[in-house]
């Protein structure tokens, strides 16, 4: 079954979640060289003071950006790999796209994940729903295949294909 949609809303989830990670390792290099600059201030012209900024609250700042970046690294590469692995077909997918999408639910990037999960697990398979098109379908590949338009690996894959095998 074609799942193009799918494959589209976690694909631009992916990308979506790949830059937002892009823009919060930015982010986190600004506050680090910020906070080095501070404290490199703080020492140089202030040597006898004994109140100085020792920047353990830019430190813990700065680790929480970088648990956020690896998270959202994380995400992204498990999202582009969802992404085609949908694509062919791979259904289980669809429960941990909507996994990622629930953890990521606040965000624009795991909305569309939590749509592509739920259209993935609800959506149901056109062809096995009129049996006689998919009889007639599979007898018209039979007849390509005896003829020899097409090639017996062509013809397996299809067939597995429209059977979902």
């Amino acid at each position: 079954m074609n799942r193009q949609t799918e494959y589209l809303l976690t694909l631009i989830g992916a990308i979506l979640n790949a830059l937002f990670a892009f823009v919060v390792i930015l982010i986190t290099g600004l506050a680090g060289i910020g906070m080095s600059s501070q404290m490199n201030q703080m020492y140089d012209t202030d040597y006898y003071n004994t109140s100085y900024y020792d920047g353990s609250e830019g430190a813990f700042i700065v680790g929480i950006l970088i648990v956020v970046v690896i998270w959202l690294v994380a995400t992204s590469i498990f999202g582009f790999i969802a992404a085609f692995k949908l694509k062919k077909g791979h259904l289980g997918w669809g429960i941990a796209i909507l996994v990622l999408g629930g953890l990521s639910i606040t965000s624009i990037h795991g909305i569309l994940w939590v749509i592509a999960g739920i259209m993935t697990l609800t959506r149901t398979n056109k062809i096995n729903e009129n049996p006689d098109l998919l009889t007639d379908d599979l007898s018209h590949l039979k007849k390509l295949y005896d003829e020899g338009m097409i090639t017996k690996d062509e013809y397996e894959k299809k067939k597995n294909e429209w059977l979902n095998f």
